[in-house]
């Protein structure tokens, strides 16, 4: 709703579903919307094949991760194949370099078209376009097709609004709302709007990553690891549409994949830092660096077991329960 020009942030048709409605919170670091470091295409990459494999796994596209990793490699090194089998990973692929290329424009409905032309690319007639026949999919009637532009080209409007408005109040210090929930809250309308015969699935998870990529976050997100999770959190957002459409489950999944790719960047990094001199440089042993563990005894599982105290102190302000967001690009 516009009340004024302003977006009136309870509406139940807005992402009202702050993480404050989690009972686990994750920590959101500011550091992982402040990376900056997008010359890193190696690390880019594995993360978008991580992306791609479940992705497509969740739509029964059953790639294992060794075979997506080769195919996107071979993509990459500007191999071409004419394996159809293959393109369903070439082309997802290629609408997450799409999607990521564009994260600094506004959304629109023709992104997302373009986007599902590359994504459905020889698996379907016509792709990037819409649905023009009613769909049933198990016991769910989704929109008429009639609707789709009007209420597509909506969704998209509401959301540039929302970037804008957090914008201004992240300026003001009074932003309240997450871009993952934003995230799951487009995603999810997206899925409810179904305005394609195919593929909708997979474009919800790429504008997920849209969203993440615009707020600053430097490489794509992975699908989640638990299908029935995800289906999970789908179905409690389906529920009660009445009331706003509670997408915190799904903003929390989206959550907490960003902070494994976040972990798995910073733990790749401190290795190679702490690997980055070469032993046989020393000219005595004790030059080297030894690890120190401390011990502890753990009740529940009835088990001595080790942390390593730098890695403890170097991660500190990640392993806090915090739910703390910070923008990078928006000023």
């Amino acid at each position: 709703m516009v009340v004024d020009g302003n977006i009136k942030l309870f509406d139940p048709s807005s992402p009202n579903d702050s993480l404050e409605s989690i009972n686990e919170k994750l920590n959101d670091n500011q550091t992982s919307f402040a990376l900056g470091d997008l010359s890193n295409t190696t690390f880019w990459i594995s993360a978008a094949t991580l992306y791609v494999h479940k992705s497509n796994k969740i739509e029964n596209i059953n790639h294992t991760i060794s075979e997506t990793s080769k195919i996107i490699q071979d993509l990459t090194h500007e191999k071409k194949s004419d394996d159809k089998k293959k393109k369903e990973v070439v082309q997802h692929y290629k609408a997450l370099c799409d999607v990521f290329k564009k994260r600094n424009e506004p959304l629109s409905v023709e992104m997302i078209k373009e986007w599902h032309a590359i994504l459905m690319n020889g698996a379907m007639p016509n792709p990037g376009q819409f649905r023009q026949q009613e769909v049933i999919t198990g016991n769910k009637l989704f929109i008429e097709y009639k609707s789709i532009p009007s209420l597509l080209e909506t969704l998209v409007n509401k959301y540039n609004l929302f970037v804008q408005k957090e914008a201004r109040e992240h300026i003001n210090n009074r932003s309240k709302q997450t871009p993952y929930s934003l995230a799951a809250w487009i995603s999810h309308a997206f899925l409810t709007i179904h305005p394609f015969l195919d593929g909708n699935g997979r474009i919800s998870r790429l504008l997920e990553n849209y969203v993440l990529f615009e707020f600053g976050f430097p490489f794509p997100i992975p699908a989640f690891d638990n299908k029935e999770d995800y289906l999970g959190a789908l179905r409690q957002a389906d529920r009660d549409f009445k009331n706003g459409r509670n997408t915190s489950q799904l903003a929390h999944l989206i959550l907490n994949g960003s902070n494994k790719i976040y972990t798995m960047y910073l733990a790749n990094n401190a290795l190679k830092q702490e690997l980055k001199n070469d032993v046989r440089a020393s000219t005595e042993v004790k030059d080297i660096p030894y690890p120190s563990y401390d011990f502890y005894y753990n009740e529940n599982s009835n088990m001595v077991k080790a942390s390593y105290k730098s890695m403890e102190t170097k991660y500190s302000t990640i392993l806090l329960l915090e739910n703390v967001v910070y923008y990078q690009r928006l000023k």
